[in-house]
């Protein structure tokens, strides 16, 4: 099983960051997703139940992530469905609800076989994402290549976020319910 070793940090200028990315990296793709995220209760284990539709693509993956000093590292199951609607009717019926939606706008970019992917979600602003696939015996050299790329693209430590996107949607919709 490879393993997803990443860092996500907050983007406060796009076009600058963008450009600096594309100084060094191949434009490969960009992608508009729209994940539906699941949980049987309100309690958020950091294990993540998510539907992504990505055009005509419907992946269902479950993500157990974890953090090391703003490393999000993940074990991932992914696969594809055919029909969202029974899929979705399948979880409500055990019990499972949507408690988060994200729209993301990605550009995928490549810099030697690490993925760099500046995304727009519009309920939380703008991010980059660096990240590599390996397996467990290389985890180390994955997050020294992408510290050392964080830091050619000008990312700060404090720009790090060390929460999962659902963390945040979550965080952000209990704080609009309390004003």
């Amino acid at each position: 099983m490879k393993i997803e070793v990443q860092i996500k940090a907050k983007v406060y200028d796009f076009e600058r960051t963008k450009k600096k990315i594309s100084e060094i990296a191949e434009f490969i793709d960009e992608q508009n997703k729209v994940d539906y995220y699941f949980s049987r209760d309100s309690k958020l284990d950091r294990k993540e139940l998510r539907l992504r539709k990505k055009g005509n693509e419907k992946i269902v993956t479950f993500k157990m992530p974890f953090f090391e000093e703003g490393i999000e590292k993940s074990k991932e199951y992914k696969f594809n469905i055919d029909n969202a609607s029974d899929f979705i009717n399948l979880l409500e019926n055990l019990g499972i609800n949507v408690i988060a939606m994200k729209h993301k706008k990605s550009l995928f970019y490549k810099y030697k076989d690490i993925t760099i992917q500046l995304v727009s979600i519009p309920e939380l602003g703008y991010f980059i994402e660096i990240e590599k696939k390996c397996n467990k015996e290389e985890e180390d050299k994955a997050e020294k290549e992408i510290l050392e790329l964080s830091e050619k693209l000008g990312i700060h430590s404090e720009q790090i976020e060390k929460k999962t996107y659902l963390e945040l949607l979550i965080e952000k919709n209990l704080n609009k319910m309390e004003v």
